[in-house]
């Protein structure tokens, strides 16, 4: 998600910001990484408190993207697509490095 931000402002400038700032109100912050995991997670419910998060962050995400790919049209959204693919091919190699 801060990846699709990093890569989307360079094309939008702005306008990115302002869209991932209405999905971080309307769906909450990202899990802050600098807090230890142990000191979050619902012990009770490890489970169900993971995948209410990942529920979350797709949602999150996914409305990001969404507004993004409405609120552009033309050439302007070519880059932001492209800019878009290239986050998650990013993300993609990181992923499969071990």
């Amino acid at each position: 998600e801060n990846l699709i931000l990093e890569k989307t402002s360079k094309v939008v400038d702005d306008l990115a910001e302002e869209l991932h700032s209405i999905s971080v109100d309307t769906y909450g912050e990202p899990i802050n990484p600098s807090i230890p995991l142990e000191n979050i997670i619902d012990h009770g419910n490890i489970h169900g408190w993971l995948a209410n998060q990942i529920n979350i962050a797709s949602v999150r995400e996914a409305a990001f993207i969404k507004d993004m790919l409405d609120t552009n049209s033309g050439d302007e959204a070519v880059h932001v697509v492209t800019a878009i693919l290239d986050a998650f091919a990013v993300q993609g190699q990181a992923c499969g490095v071990v």
